[in-house]
């Protein structure tokens, strides 16, 4: 009897400390909230007027490099900057208007722009999808219908976007009637 107590014991024993290594050592990640951001999104326009670089985003000597040579530019300049914070393992959007230099004063431009499942890999921050849309309403000119113009749209869509902290990132170019060099769409995260 005394036999069969020890080993029931035992085994009662070794039992529970299994349960507690498992407990120690098999635990799962908490769901803590990911590492905050500040989304930067420029708008810079390319041009041949001059090499000022008031308002952009820090790390812009390396892509300026590119662009100069690509699209045959002379300089460049900040014209809309939005900004939204966010954290990896989340999304997150921005709706503003935007006061468009140089097209007849309009003020109702509507940029729109999103960032989904965003996370980190590696180093970088990883995008599922980045959405940026730009509406720019109809100019209706009646005493000279030379100026009038109609509304223009830009959409971009970019699937499993990569890219560092810190370092700006060209998500597209576009043309809008009225600016005269093409505009690019820029994305910086800044850790917060």
């Amino acid at each position: 009897m005394n036999f069969r107590t020890s080993l029931i014991r035992s085994l009662a024993v070794c039992f529970a400390a299994i349960l507690f290594a498992v407990g120690i050592f098999g635990q799962q990640p908490t769901n803590q909230p990911g590492q905050s951001f500040d989304f930067i999104l420029h708008l810079v326009e390319g041009g041949q007027n001059s090499t000022i670089k008031a308002g952009l985003p820090s790390g812009w000597d390396g892509i300026e490099k590119d662009l100069r040579s690509t699209f045959n530019l002379k300089g460049f300049s900040n014209i809309g900057t939005f900004v939204t914070r966010g954290a990896t393992e989340g999304a997150i959007s921005n709706e503003g208007s935007w006061n468009s230099p140089g097209v007849n004063g309009r003020t109702m431009t509507i940029i729109r722009y999103s960032i989904t499942g965003i996370s980190q890999a590696g180093g970088k921050i990883v995008a599922r999808t980045a959405n940026f849309d730009l509406r720019v309403p109809p100019v209706v000119n009646v005493q000279e219908p030379a100026k009038s113009r109609d509304d223009q749209t830009v959409k971009l869509f970019i699937s499993n976007l990569a890219f560092e902290p810190n370092m700006p990132i060209v998500l597209g170019s576009f043309c809008l009637a009225g600016i005269d060099g093409p505009i690019f769409a820029v994305l910086t995260a800044v850790p917060k």
